[in-house]
């Protein structure tokens, strides 16, 4: 089986994914394509026999398993015209300009914290900020 139709049987094998792709087709935009991780992290994880992290149970509960406390905010705008805030682990960290790793970041993860907090130059561009190493 070549790469393409190996990568059609892993999508039409993923439920989630299709239904994504579904959704995507509903919306009929003339060039709108899913792509980058969507497609990567399912051909990797398979190529390395890997099961993805159990299923969250709210875009909030994912928001807590990210690299950093003031990143896992999530708004979106109600029907109401209203702003809505999601911040399961707070907005402290966030005006307070603390970088500050998540639970699962301090430990098993610790050294993509550490690689993401320099790759991204936060401190280059806001000064100000704190980055809490543990």
């Amino acid at each position: 089986m070549n790469h393409e139709a190996q990568l059609k049987a892993l999508l039409a094998q993923d439920r989630v994914r299709m239904q994504v792709l579904r959704t995507v087709r509903g919306l009929e935009l003339p060039d709108c394509w899913v792509a980058a991780g969507f497609v990567r992290s399912l051909v990797w994880d398979h190529l390395h026999q890997r099961n993805a992290d159990a299923p969250y149970h709210s875009a909030t509960d994912a928001m807590t398993c990210w690299p950093e406390t003031a990143t896992a905010v999530g708004v979106r705008l109600g029907g109401d015209d209203e702003i809505e805030v999601a911040a399961p682990l707070g907005l402290d960290d966030l005006f307070s300009l603390v970088v500050r790793p998540t639970e699962r970041f301090r430990t098993e993860k610790y050294a993509l914290f550490s690689d993401r907090v320099q790759s991204k130059r936060w401190q280059e561009i806001w000064p100000e900020l704190i980055v809490v190493t543990a």
